[in-house]
């Protein structure tokens, strides 16, 4: 993701964004009409090479969304400062600029308030969907690519969006990033855009390339899979060898701070940042103990957690028998609060939530009732497909 910076722009700067933008673009991004302008096409360009498949030909009566931008410098490097309604952005992060389009998807999410949107994948058949969610490298696009294949109906392989009013998984068919590894044999003769940013190498592919047609009908979550390299009930086991954890907050507040760190066995190694928002790195020395007292900390401070990590997740060995695990329902909410963007999950709780991520896990657990959770260590690709299938 773009480091993204808040600027103060006088009057005049804003005008100049508004009166520059000459360049249009018209999209239907997650049932909410999405227009793009700004003063150059080059970046509109970038955003389509991912999302051409949601463009409009023609503008709405009225856009729910609008993100204008004003580009200068180079595509190589430059600065881009952006409005999203009265509130303006710049990108700070030079190489950025390669994948400008997760900016714009980035700022969007920002403003979008009628979904919950999940960082995974989801397939589906007979009107009942599986979200598949993991860290970076975990196998989920292989997971999700190869469950495709054997004919069920890929809906997403990046960003899933889960349905406020109807508590349904709308369709968000963007094109599949496959890494080097067994999915890479999926592609075949099939046309595949080759990728590459820092140490990030994919090829990306179309959905119908896979999948055979483009998924239209929103679908109910039937199940959530939580990929994860160990088999202990919970996605995340307090059993690290480390003991260290990243928490990551929309603000740091210095009480909370100070309470935290006189907590016995609680000590700080290094304050960083986290996706731009402040964050605390430090190392428990009991952390099964710790876990309720520093749940009961963020309550009493009403300090807005963002983030917290405290398991280190491998890349999984496809050699090995994959290993299934129900999780409890709360667990399983809590684990597609973690999979929601920062950006995204912070805007809703300040705009919509009164400024209370309980409020938000409330409403999606009444919204997702009846849904079952499961942890899924992957393992031999087709044993670990067969298992998620049977799911459905």
């Amino acid at each position: 993701m773009s480091v993204i910076e808040e600027p103060v722009l006088t009057p005049d700067q804003r005008a100049l964004v508004r009166e520059a933008a000459r360049h249009t673009a018209h999209y239907r991004l997650f049932d909410n009409d999405v227009t793009l302008a700004g003063n150059l096409r080059w970046p509109l360009e970038r955003f389509a090479r991912m999302y051409f498949m949601f463009a409009q030909k023609t503008a709405p009566a009225r856009s729910d969304i609008t993100v204008l931008f004003h580009a200068e410098g180079t595509e190589q490097e430059g600065t881009l400062t952006f409005l999203v309604d009265e509130q303006a952005y710049r990108i700070a992060d030079p190489l950025a600029f390669q994948i400008v389009w997760s900016t714009f998807m980035h700022l969007i999410l920002r403003r979008l308030d009628t979904h919950f949107v999940f960082h995974a994948g989801c397939v589906a058949r007979d009107g009942r969907g599986i979200a598949i969610a993991g860290a970076s490298g975990m196998g989920k696009s292989t997971l999700v690519s190869h469950l495709a294949s054997t004919g069920l109906a890929l809906l997403s392989d990046e960003l899933v969006p889960f349905a406020r009013k109807t508590h349904r998984v709308c369709p968000f068919p963007a094109r599949v990033g496959i890494r080097e590894g067994p999915a890479m044999a999926l592609i075949g003769n099939n046309a595949a855009e080759h990728f590459a940013f820092r140490d990030e190498r994919k090829r990306l592919l179309p959905v119908e390339a896979l999948a055979g047609q483009l998924p239209s009908e929103p679908v109910a979550l039937h199940a959530a899979v939580f990929l994860s390299s160990d088999t202990e009930p919970q996605v995340r086991t307090p059993r690290k060898s480390a003991y260290v954890w990243r928490v990551a907050f929309a603000t740091r507040e210095s009480d909370f701070e100070r309470a935290l760190l006189k907590r016995a066995g609680v000590r700080l190694i290094e304050r960083s940042t986290w996706e731009t928002y402040p964050a605390l790195l430090l190392r428990v020395r009991e952390p099964a103990k710790f876990h309720p007292e520093f749940q009961a900390l963020v309550e009493r401070h009403g300090a807005q957690l963002i983030s917290i990590e405290y398991e280190d997740l491998k890349r999984p060995d496809y050699a090995k028998p994959p290993k299934l695990t129900p999780l409890p329902g709360p667990a399983g909410v809590l684990e597609l609060v973690k999979k929601m963007p920062a950006a995204h999950k912070t805007a809703l709780i300040e705009r919509e939530f009164g400024g209370k991520m309980a409020r938000l896990v409330a409403e999606l657990s009444a919204a997702v009732h009846g849904a079952r959770f499961y942890k899924l260590r992957p393992g031999r690709i087709h044993e670990t497909v067969n298992l998620v299938e049977e799911l459905l």
